[in-house]
């Protein structure tokens, strides 16, 4: 299943859990869970997990913020002690600024471009219309390139644990390549693909951790060059992939596709499992394919992808300046992604097909799929004309001024808060699978329909552009495409790397103001309160419009299963705009003092877990996920699962 959401949280998921767990067999499972957000009680900015429970002498306990974790470099040295290929200057140069949002003295944004384009591609806002203006590179004439009635898929391969994991939930990317040397039978569709990413290869498809070169043709995969271990995470990888491929194997219709996990418009696609799973974003896409198109008379037919939540308004605003066509799913990909074995077929049926009618075959194959592996409910992918896609923009922008100056109104504010966060959603947004923040396009426009007038054009917009879809009983309302909007942000990094790409200054604006609150001083505040277990409400010792500090006298401790009993505390917060409530946050906890004790003794060092000054004996235990698909975990079956455990 090419499900990420974000490809590390399935790793720390795994790790989380084995903790959680042994923490579940010896206490309470509501105890472990004693953290308070730093927003509610102050320090840094930091996610709400990140905090911790210290101990304050004799006085009892505060809350306060662990420090900010420093985010890694994307790319790591290899095995041999060589730096991972990065983008040269001239490549690194061609990304263009983020929007600009409107001040709060001012709703005018500026005229800044407003996402990472290719060489002279600008959005700007007119400063008194309001109007969004794209003006997008072109050629006066566009030539194919190659063989007349041939179709050439690149396709960009970064294995990971698609391919590498055992217990029968790998080789996916032998199983595809498999399919796509069927269809190379045909004489009207090649595959030239990159392989790599990876720490093994099942039947030995391919050699690990090096990147590899293949032409499958005439039903035959050749090895055309091994390049050595490369990041599949660095934009130059991308470029000098297609650069290779283009300039030896170019033809009249030409395809991308990228395969592996996505992560949506924030983390991207790729995720290089040799170099910690370091993907390739956006802006760095548009970087490589802003190179390639240089060397191009003609755009790309098709750029797709065949992995998770890549369906969105962002990637298409990005893709609009390479290629017709779009096809992507704003969902999970369930299952193994797409059928690439009935291409040849379809094509030597159909040799007129464009890419709209080729990624209606992707969409169809691709749910036939799902539907024999039980998995259709949850599938979704679409496809885009690209060519459409401005309208939609210049139509969004206008949708965004309105909510944005409807937001001005607390209110209005709130409730259009209450509907975006309604709307379809995709890729879990739980504490589970943690956070995309990919929400559906026309549900978001169809909340807010009652306070922006431009609701129904931008819908028509939206149905305009999005040529063909297929959607399970999950996702029946959706539009064909996702839009960020922050459900939780995860992390200090992530409303920068919004504004890079956003396709609107109003709606980048509207967003940092509820991430933010970036109004004028005094219109925001927060207003916390603590309870103890007997219901007695506890008075904050330090108290302003952004911090609470409480400090709890004589707390009674909550100790692990079997050492006493589990008081829970109850912490709650209110955020007022305006002395309105904007929204509300409520979290039961349990105060305690966990420490881990290292004593020197006869054998040498114990490893001792202390809880409240109290050595507690705990074992270890296996997780193993509930379901391979990790959308269909409930919070409420890892409970049951954990308190049977405990019991």
């Amino acid at each position: 299943m090419k499900h990420l959401g974000k490809v590390l949280l399935q790793k720390l998921a795994a790790l989380l859990a084995v903790l959680y767990m042994m923490t579940a067999l010896s206490g309470c499972l509501l105890g472990p869970a004693a953290l308070l957000g730093s927003a509610l009680f102050g320090g840094d900015e930091s996610d709400e997990e990140s905090t911790d429970l210290t101990t304050a002498g004799e006085s009892g306990f505060s809350v306060t913020a662990a420090p900010d974790i420093p985010e890694k470099d994307g790319e790591t040295e290899t095995e041999s002690g060589t730096d991972p290929e990065e983008p040269s200057e001239e490549t690194e140069s061609t990304s263009s600024s983020g929007s600009t949002a409107p001040s709060s003295e001012s709703a005018s944004p500026s005229a800044e471009n407003t996402s990472p384009s290719a060489e002279n591609a600008e959005m700007k806002v007119d400063s008194k219309s309001g109007e969004l203006v794209i003006s997008r590179p072109s050629r006066e004439q566009e030539t194919p390139m190659g063989e007349k009635g041939l179709w050439t898929f690149f396709v960009y391969l970064c294995g990971t644990d698609l391919e590498s994991a055992g217990n029968g939930e790998g080789g996916m990317g032998t199983t595809d390549l498999s399919e796509m040397l069927e269809s190379s039978r045909s004489s009207r569709v090649r595959f030239v693909v990159e392989t790599g990413g990876t720490a093994y290869w099942y039947r030995n498809t391919a050699t690990a951790r090096v990147n590899e070169r293949w032409l499958i043709e005439d039903g035959k995969k050749t090895l055309l060059a091994n390049v050595g271990k490369r990041c599949m995470g660095a934009p130059g990888t991308l470029a000098d992939f297609l650069s290779f491929g283009i300039e030896n194997y170019a033809s009249e219709k030409m395809g991308l596709v990228f395969w592996n996990h996505g992560g949506g418009s924030i983390t991207g696609v790729c995720f290089d499992e040799l170099y910690d799973y370091d993907s390739l974003t956006l802006a760095e896409i548009s970087t490589a394919l802003g190179n390639i198109s240089r060397l191009m008379t003609d755009r790309f037919e098709i750029i797709g992808f065949d992995a998770c939540l890549m369906g969105t308004l962002e990637t298409a605003n990005i893709l609009a300046n390479y290629a017709r066509h779009m096809v992507a799913s704003e969902e999970s990909e369930p299952g193994s992604g797409w059928d690439y074995s009935t291409l040849g077929e379809f094509l030597t049926a159909h040799p007129e097909a464009d890419g709209a009618a080729v990624g209606k075959e992707i969409c169809d194959r691709f749910y036939e799929a799902c539907v024999e592996m039980n998995d259709a409910d949850i599938a979704t992918l679409s496809v885009v004309d690209l060519a459409k896609i401005d309208p939609l923009l210049v139509s969004f922008n206008r949708f965004s001024q309105e909510i944005y100056e409807a937001g001005t109104d607390s209110a209005l504010l709130t409730e259009l808060v209450r509907g975006f966060r309604s709307a379809e959603n995709f890729g879990g947004n739980n504490r589970i699978d943690g956070y995309t923040n990919m929400v559906d396009l026309a549900g978001m426009v169809r909340s807010a329909s009652s306070h922006a007038p431009s609701s129904e054009e931008v819908l028509r917009a939206l149905k305009d552009a999005v040529v063909y879809q297929i959607s399970g009983a999950d996702h029946e309302s959706a539009g064909g495409l996702s839009l960020y909007y922050p459900l939780e942000i995860g992390g200090s990094s992530e409303l920068s790397t919004f504004s890079a790409i956003s396709v609107s200054p109003y709606y980048l604006s509207f967003v940092d103001r509820q991430a933010h609150g970036s109004v004028s001083d005094g219109d925001y505040r927060v207003r916390a309160t603590l309870t103890d277990p007997e219901g007695r409400q506890l008075m904050p010792v330090e108290e302003n419009a952004y911090h609470s500090l409480f400090r709890v006298k004589h707390p009674r401790l909550w100790w692990p299963a079997g050492y006493g009993d589990q008081p829970l505390y109850t912490a709650t917060a209110r955020l007022m705009f305006r002395n309105h409530v904007v929204d509300n946050w409520r979290r039961r906890i349990g105060l305690r003092a966990l420490t881990v004790r290292q004593d020197k003794d006869d054998w040498g060092e114990c490893f001792c877990l202390n809880v409240n000054g109290v050595d507690v004996f705990a074992m270890g235990a296996d997780y193993i996920p509930e379901d391979s698909l990790l959308a269909r975990v409930t919070p409420e079956r890892t409970r049951r699962l954990l308190e049977d455990a405990k019991a």
